[in-house]
């Protein structure tokens, strides 16, 4: 995702630049903007790429979000007004203020060919709006609100399937692998999906001893079977973590308890079975929340997703694995053809 945006303001025109480590090769690329999920319609100027920026006229962004956008030619001051922030730029500036509190910016307000430019992400952050990029369609994702869902919550003890056998475990016992997928896929597919299913026609991914492999999560064979796209993101990309997140992805994630072999050395087992036990359990990251941090489900404690707070994205991080670097995310392939049956054995 670019570091920031640059909002353009003119007396009558009004663009935002977005400062992207796109290069010159899109300046005929069709940019796109999207405020929780829905496309914005331009008249006149479309995006487009200048000297590695994206100009986007903002009118329809800031009229879309609820904002009065007023251009003061004497003072060269931009004034936003909206129904929580009042945002206040002038040309020429590092600094702007919202709700009287100064911010400051690494790009000055600055008029380019007539346009008041400005870097929109900070700006928009600072109203407490969440700024993201898609790089893949290039479109800038702008989000006014947290991005939550209901979640299909399923637990391994249930008694519907807590006996399953899952290779020397059951699925009470041993099945995080397979109720973490059937949360997953449930939700996004909006189908029922119950972990005995999974845990029957996975059990060519469990390990002896030790529960589901990792590639019961990355194989291609799974993403086919439950008709979902899958994609990895290293640990240190965290904008690109959470504008999946917001985008509508779930991801999965190997947790360790905090005397396990595998752990990393800040790891408080927050979301495993016995915090300080020494065994890994699997997460699942499907939300977030207003302050940016991540709503999270496991597949045998509730408290983990009764916390509406959610967790900061690195605290997370720190719970991993050691050895996983990327966390495993998740899409519905709308072009799949799936059917999925009912618990069975074999």
């Amino acid at each position: 995702m670019p570091n920031m945006l640059k909002i353009c303001l003119p007396t009558a025109i009004f663009a935002i630049i977005l400062i992207a480590t796109a290069t010159t090769a899109y300046a005929n690329a069709d940019i796109h903007v999207t405020i929780n999920g829905e496309r914005v319609t331009f008249d006149g100027q479309a995006p487009v790429v200048v000297n590695d920026r994206v100009l986007v006229p903002a009118r329809g962004v800031f009229q879309q979000l609820g904002f009065d956008v007023a251009w003061d030619p004497y003072a060269r001051q931009v004034t936003l007004t909206g129904t929580d922030a009042t945002i206040v730029l002038t040309v020429g500036s590092r600094f702007f203020r919202t709700n009287g509190v100064t911010h400051t910016l690494s790009v000055p307000v600055q008029i380019i060919n007539d346009t008041t430019m400005l870097p929109i992400r900070p700006v928009l952050e600072s109203a407490g709006f969440h700024v993201g990029w898609d790089e893949t369609s290039r479109t800038v994702l702008i989000y006014s609100q947290a991005t939550t869902r209901t979640v299909v919550r399923y637990y391994q003890r249930d008694p519907r399937w807590r006996n399953v056998p899952f290779g020397s475990f059951t699925v009470g016992s041993g099945g995080c692998g397979p109720v973490a997928i059937a949360m997953v896929v449930s939700t996004l597919r909006g189908v029922e999906v119950l972990p005995c299913y999974v845990a029957t026609w996975g059990r060519r991914f469990y390990v002896d001893g030790i529960g589901s492999a990792h590639a019961m999560f990355t194989h291609r064979d799974m993403h086919n079977h439950f008709g979902l796209n899958f994609r990895s993101i290293h640990i240190s990309n965290e904008a690109e973590i959470l504008d999946a997140l917001r985008n509508g992805a779930m991801i999965i994630t190997s947790v360790q308890s905090r005397n396990s072999p595998s752990a990393r050395p800040q790891t408080q087992g927050l979301f495993t079975i016995i915090p300080n036990g020494i065994g890994g359990h699997f997460a699942v990251l499907h939300g977030v929340t207003p302050q940016g941090n991540i709503l999270v489900e496991t597949p045998i404690r509730a408290d983990v997703g009764e916390n509406a707070d959610g967790w900061p994205l690195n605290q997370i991080i720190n719970e991993m694995h050691r050895n996983v670097n990327e966390l495993w995310v998740f899409t519905v392939n709308e072009n799949a053809v799936v059917s999925f049956g009912r618990c069975h054995e074999n």
